[in-house]
């Protein structure tokens, strides 16, 4: 039976991350199994705005679509990669299968938008700014400027460039249920499973139950 592609989206919160964030072994058990297995590095959010990103991966999905066997692909996604995984499976048509691995489905749930205890716990950050982080700065330093958008609760006001209504309008459970605006909207919470349940995707065992 022909399988279609499979395309991995790596996770890091649209700041960090890589395609080889794929762990071998994983992709070695779906080659194994026939898949055509693409990771690709998305457009990031320093210097830029998230909007970049769901629009590049649609373009990415309807080109590998026309190449793969079945016309359609399968994506699995991880944390940010989980989420950008949501948006395409709520709004691209080629999309026949989805994993979403801790992935959210809102970008204005309310565990983003306020500090994180977690965070606020870890190391601290005297004097650091968002500005001193660029393209081009290291994993370290990205890595810390994240921790900084939880501990403050910054991280959607960063990638939306303080323009948080345009969240909505790339936030994956919206857009599946017709929802635009940022506020007074009823949606289902929390993270990984019950927004993936929403979708009717199983976070797991999705692939297995499809192609085996």
């Amino acid at each position: 039976m022909a399988l279609p592609a499979l395309l991995y989206l790596h996770g890091g919160a649209g700041i960090f991350g890589t395609p080889d964030n794929l762990d071998a072994r994983h992709r070695a058990l779906l080659e194994a199994r026939g898949f055509t297995v693409i990771s690709v590095d998305y457009p990031k959010v320093i210097g830029s705005t998230i909007h970049a990103t769901p629009a590049a991966l649609e373009r990415t999905v309807t080109a590998l679509a026309a190449e793969s066997p079945t016309g359609t692909v399968v994506v699995v996604g991880h944390s940010f990669g989980g989420y950008l995984t949501l948006w395409l499976a709520a709004t691209h048509p080629a999309v026949a299968r989805a994993v979403a691995l801790a992935g959210y489905g809102d970008l204005l749930a309310d565990w983003y938008l306020t500090p994180s205890a977690h965070y606020a716990a870890t190391k601290e950050l005297r004097g650091f700014r968002p500005e001193m982080v660029t393209p081009a700065s290291s994993w370290d330093a990205k890595f810390d400027l994240y921790v900084y958008l939880r501990k403050t609760g910054g991280w959607p006001g960063y990638v939306s460039r303080a323009d948080l209504d345009s969240l909505a309008a790339i936030s994956p459970l919206r857009a599946r249920h017709g929802q635009s605006k940022q506020t007074g909207i009823p949606l289902p919470v929390g993270q990984s499973s019950s927004e993936s349940a929403a979708f009717g995707i199983d976070n797991t065992y999705q692939l297995r139950k499809s192609y085996t």
